[in-house]
């Protein structure tokens, strides 16, 4: 078979994407006959080019003499010397993020809207056409000073170095491409500035090598800044100042610290500086309009009275105090030359697409509209004046030319200045409407929990911005074409990753292609042979004394021996693990033909002439190779039926029917065809499918869902316009509850946690919540945090338990939550009213019965008594069933008869919505109410139960591409661990954890091998000797004298003291995507390791699982202990910390203390609180369903 052409793309350039409305007017073409009769007077080339553009000849050779006349006077206006070279610049008016006015000069609409957003066509260009309105012709006006005022500053920005503090964020980062592009010499100043950052910088500015230093430290650090204010320094864009007010409510002493004394200690340091050097340094301070605080009358003007009503308020009013008497006392000061300053009063910023960015008000909700998840609005009635980012870089360019003309200014002049600016949009806009048009303009189907206003979510009033449009020229643009630019900047950013994502990995270029021709790293392995029967995939199987092919999956492991004969073909055996004495190959016959290989041969016939070597000849891209007997002609086919006979073909067929796979090998990694694992592909990537594909595999399948989301973001781009503004489509649109969901029947998207939304949307799928790590640099800031300090706190010297307590005691345990569920919990929001269903008259015989009266206590195997544990709590907060806004019903799941089940239900249902119950489902899966020993047989017609479809399901089973669980719709719970009593004994007092820093083994797990993760847990548990202990030459950050432990406990007496020395605890699937190991680590202090992404873990809608967890992808798994050491201790005891602060949710009280979740954050409290958000969420659905209903 040859190798498949990679797949071939017509090239797009979204810069050059115009937007246009949804039904764009037909242009006026000129006639074919008259296209022909100027044919005659050009050249066939310029002909061709004339009838693609419609234009006449003249009309072309005009712009051809105008086009080369502009050229001509660009490069001869840029050769010449009169201009200084010390500083001196050009820089685009072009947004970094590009729009659609970076190509023409037109106006952008009002608030009338009389100007739609599109580039004119050369016909509505030249010919008569409407008059603008008086609004459209003041837009046009304001646009052009906009460039006007611009266009000055392609001259001299500065005539020196610029200092930029807070250079790792997002304004800083922005504006420092910013600078660089126009030849300026920028220093920048943070305590983190990301690698990928400095290299995009290096990569796309010609002179970054010159013009760029780093100086990586804190403000606060006096002699750090006398290294950073150069000789060459002639001011400083101060954005150190801590800006965000859910950061400053998260650490206000650090917040007041950084923006008070870090300003002043710039501002000493600035004022020596031009002391020594004999200048008049300037300055120029991001400021807040939170410093106002509530005014009765907007829009404030900058003398306003300034009674800020928040820490971030108050700490930058201290911060402008600091500029402000620092300039007067340099004007007292006859030694001094002078200092000049720009105060810029910001409103809320927003339209960047970075980490830190989507932690924003603004960035929060378009991040979520984009993936079509939840919006959550505190409040919504309030009114924010937005920002957008590239506005106020525009301001501070222009901020930096005004101070470096009053520093440059007369000696007669004054010897000091400083002014303050309102920077904003100069238009206030309620969150409801701004949420309501980004709905429109992302056609998005996110569903939009409102919940109410609290203290963290009070704005800044609107401050004019009057003063900044007459002195600075500032024009801002309306929010919503920021809305617009925004989405755009995210259509556009996603596309660059996905299209350099296929470029680099998929196809032809796929890593996997290389490592799969080192066959001879599978010497001694333990493998799988996958076998195509007709395209489907079954598994070489032995069992007893025969071989035969079964689609049972996963399939028994083999082990593999490789050699290379002299004529350099690749010789394999392979014999049966399970009884090495039992090889794949053909008893000793009279020669001829090949006969039957279903019968397996003993080690002591090969001496006989039993054949088992086979030559092996390999399709790397396929990852699939063929089985040729050895010495013969004859290669081995597949059977055409599960349990079927093989055949022989002619060895030159170009058939590739086997797959081999390695699951445990004995030399360092990258092991061949590891990631072309097709059983990894059933688990991890098929949803509903009961017939796994034989060539399938994980990278393939990724790569053609990234071509698939490429083709979505094309057409996304090509049709975003404001026209999608329709105001008749929101109020028609139908909310309900989340099993009315139009997206809820969707299979579940791939995550990706380098894609710029994480979710690879491909416009048929549902996006969902991620584990991934966060990437803000603010990651790991939590309450109380003093190591980001300066001087930083002293750390401490005892490596004793305290340290993970004193970590514990200095956070909160929002710090472990998703930055949504903080702003809900926030508003302290009760649970919903529940109440209780009795139970039907024949279950409530049974409970009392012999066979009942013991369902929920714990016993020594099979503890599926959490919907008991539930039952329990729920009996202590039951309200009337009048008063009630839940009713939680239970049956107890696998332990009592299931026709119990319908009665309950019938019982329930009656005269209740089936949205507001509650049912717990604790059996391995869920939902689904039936068992099955894997996920793959599960599929196989069976599928949630029929009554709990539109309930609230709290679930142990969140396997995101099985039937029984809907992501957004159910909440996921933990099981009851059978060793629960051991876990309180002995680690209910936290002392008794003991710290990451203190643990002797990276990782262990010990598991049986069965179900779903049967192939996962083989592939964990291998004793990766060629990969652990690292080589030196493998960079590792945790010591290198760990140990791991795997297949038992090792050096361990028991399990709980095996858990208690690990520092990460692997938690593959078990018979379903659960395991109880997960509770059990966690209680621990060991954190946990999730191998893929096909299951969801406990309240994963509320807990922010990437600060308290690693997930590692499926083929790496034969790197796993190289990716855990490269993880930092300090990271480390960060996730250690923040499971203490959530351990509560994993574990059940002992039988007879159920009261303790009345007081305790435990799974209860938190199982509540998510049916709660799912009841307060209202989810768009389809008026007409044109979708089959699988589940």
């Amino acid at each position: 078979m040859s190798q498949t052409t990679p797949h071939k793309r017509t090239p797009f350039s979204p810069r050059s994407v115009r937007s246009v409305p949804l039904t764009p007017r037909t242009p006026t073409r000129l006639p074919l006959s008259r296209l022909a009769s100027t044919s005659s007077q050009s050249s066939p080339s310029a002909v061709s080019i004339l009838s693609a553009l419609y234009v006449s000849p003249r009309i072309a050779l005009r712009l051809l003499v105008v086009a080369t006349c502009v050229i001509a006077a660009l490069v001869i206006f840029q050769s010449r010397s009169i201009l200084p070279t010390g500083g001196f610049s050009t820089i685009p008016f072009a947004h970094e993020q590009f729009f659609v006015d970076d190509i023409v000069d037109l106006p952008l609409p009002g608030p009338d809207h009389d100007l739609p957003i599109q580039a004119l066509s050369d016909e509505e260009a030249a010919g008569p056409g409407p008059e603008p309105s008086r609004s459209g012709m003041r837009r046009i006006k304001q646009h052009k000073e906009m460039k006007l005022k611009l266009e000055e500053v392609k001259l001299p920005v500065t005539s020196g170095r610029v200092v930029v503090t807070g250079a790792g964020g997002s304004l800083g980062k922005h504006l420092t491409r910013r600078l660089l592009n126009s030849t300026t010499p920028v220093t920048l100043v943070d305590l983190y500035i990301s690698p990928s950052e400095i290299n995009y910088l290096h990569d796309t500015i010609l002179r970054a090598s010159q013009l760029l230093r780093i100086e990586i430290g804190d403000v606060r650090n006096a002699s750090l800044l006398s290294n950073v204010l150069t000789t060459d320094v002639v001011g400083v864009v101060h954005l150190a100042p801590m800006l965000d007010a859910r950061l400053c409510s998260l650490n206000p002493a650090e917040c007041v610290d950084l923006n008070e004394r870090g300003t002043k200690e710039m501002l000493d340091a600035l004022t020596v500086h031009g002391t020594a050097r004999g200048i008049r340094p300037w300055i120029v301070l991001a400021s807040s309009m939170a410093v106002y605080g509530p005014h009765s009358s907007e829009p404030v003007m900058e003398d306003a009275e300034r009674k800020p009503a928040d820490i971030l308020g108050r700490s930058l009013l201290a911060a402008e105090h600091a500029v402000e008497m620092q300039v007067a006392r340099v004007g007292g000061d006859r030694r001094k030359k002078g200092m000049d300053g720009v105060i810029l009063r910001l409103s809320e910023v927003y339209g960047d697409t970075s980490e830190e960015a989507n932690e924003g008000l603004v960035g929060e909700i378009v991040r979520a509209a984009v993936t079509h998840l939840p919006i959550r609005v505190m409040g919504g009635k309030q009114k924010v004046d937005l920002l957008h980012i590239d506005d106020a870089l525009d301001v501070f360019m222009l901020g930096i030319k005004r101070v470096s003309e009053k520093a440059q200014a007369a000696p007669t002049a004054a010897k000091t200045s400083l002014e303050t600016f309102n920077i904003g949009s100069g238009e206030n806009v309620a969150l409801d409407e701004m949420v309501g048009s980004l709905i429109q303009l992302a056609r998005t189907n996110s569903p939009i929990l409102h919940l109410p206003e609290d203290d963290s979510g009070r704005l800044p009033p609107l401050g004019s911005i009057s003063k900044a449009r007459s002195i600075l020229g500032f024009r801002p643009s309306t929010w919503r074409e920021g809305l617009l630019r925004y989405i755009r900047a995210y259509l556009l950013t996603t596309h660059d990753w996905l299209q350099n994502e296929i470029d680099t990995t998929c196809y032809a270029v796929s890593p996997d292609l290389e490592d799969n021709k080192h066959f001879e790293k599978l010497d001694s392995c333990v493998v799988q042979i996958a076998v195509s029967v007709r395209g489907r995939l079954g598994m070489l199987t032995p069992e007893g004394e025969s071989w035969e092919v079964r689609d049972h999956l996963p399939g028994l492991p083999l082990q593999s021996i490789v050699r290379m004969s002299e004529d350099g073909k690749w010789i394999m055996r392979f014999k049966s693990v399970k009884d090495p004495h039992n090889y794949f190959g053909l008893r000793e016959n009279d020669g001829g033909r090949p006969t039957d290989v279903q019968t397996g041969v003993p080690p002591n016939e090969i001496q006989l002439g039993a054949k088992v070597d086979w030559e092996v000849e390999i399709n790397p891209e396929l990852g699939a190779i063929k089985l040729i007997l050895a010495d013969t002609d004859f290669q081995l086919a597949p059977p055409t039926v599960f349990g079927g006979d093989f055949s022989w073909v002619d060895k030159k067929e170009d058939i590739w029917p086997f797959r081999i796979t390695p699951t445990c090998c004995h030399i360092p990694p990258p092991w061949p065809f590891f990631a072309e694992d097709p059983v990894d592909h059933s688990i991890e990537m098929l949803r509903t499918s009961t017939s796994p594909s034989f060539l399938a595999s994980i990278p393939k399948s990724v790569c053609a869902r990234l071509t698939k989301a490429l083709e979505k973001v094309e057409r996304d781009l090509a049709t975003l316009s404001l026209n999608l503004l329709d105001d008749r489509k929101a109020q028609s649109t139908l909310y309900g509850f989340a099993a009315e969901w139009s997206n809820s029947g969707l299979p579940v998207c791939s995550n990706n946690c380098n894609h710029p939304t994480i979710c690879i949307d491909t416009g048929d799928c549902q996006c969902i919540y991620s584990g991934c790590q966060p990437r803000s640099r603010n990651a790991n800031q939590y309450s109380g945090d003093k190591t980001a300090s300066y001087p930083p706190a002293a750390a401490a010297t005892d490596h004793g338990r305290n340290r993970l307590l004193g970590m514990v005691d200095s956070s909160s345990w929002l710090d472990a939550l998703r930055p949504d569920a903080q702003r809900y919990f926030a508003a302290d929001i009760p649970w919903p009213k529940v109440h209780l269903a009795p139970l039907p008259p024949r279950l409530a015989e049974w409970r009392q019965s012999d066979g009942g009266w013991d369902v929920d206590l714990l016993v020594k195997k099979d503890c599926f008594s959490a919907d008991a544990a539930m039952e329990h709590a729920t009996r202590l907060a039951s309200v009337p069933a009048e008063q009630a806004e839940m009713v939680f019903m239970t049956y107890y799941q696998n332990r009592a008869d299931g026709s119990f089940y319908e009665e309950s239900i019938r019982q329930t249902m009656d005269n209740v919505d089936p949205h507001r119950v509650i049912i717990p489902f604790v059996h391995d899966y869920g939902a689904c109410r039936l068992f099955a020993w894997s996920v793959f047989e599960m599929r196989s017609g069976k599928g949630r139960e029929p009554d709990a479809r539109d309930v609230v399901a709290w679930t142990v089973a969140g396997d995101v591409n099985g039937p029984c669980c809907k992501p957004l719709q159910d909440v996921i719970i933990p099981p009851r661990s059978c060793i629960s009593a051991d876990l309180y004994d002995a680690f209910e007092d936290m002392f008794y954890v003991r710290p990451a820093r203190q643990r002797r083994t990276l990782a262990g797990f010990k598991g049986s091998f069965w179900g779903t993760g049967e192939n996962t847990r083989r592939k964990v548990q291998c004793k990766r000797e060629g990969a652990f202990p690292l080589p030196t030459s493998v960079p590792a950050k945790l010591p290198r004298g760990l140990q791991t432990v795997w297949e038992g406990l090792g050096p361990y007496t028991s399990y709980v003291r095996m858990l208690n020395d690990t520092i990460f605890c692997p938690t593959p699937e078990g018979v379903a995507g659960w395991s109880p190991r997960l509770s059990e680590a966690i209680y621990a202090g060991c954190i946990p390791v999730f191998i893929g992404k096909a299951s969801q873990y406990p309240f994963w809608d509320v807990l922010d699982w990437g600060k308290i967890s690693v997930t590692i992808e499926r083929k790496d798994i034969q790197r796993l202990e190289e990716i855990l050491m490269g993880f930092s201790m300090h990271e480390v005891e960060r996730m250690q910390a923040n499971l203490m602060l959530v351990r509560d949710a994993f574990l059940y009280p002992l039988d007879g203390k159920h009261e303790e979740q009345m007081t305790k954050r435990g799974p209860f409290f938190y199982a509540m609180h998510s049916s709660n958000l799912r009841m307060l969420t209202k989810y768009p659905h389809d008026r007409v369903v044109d979708r089959p209903d699988w589940t």
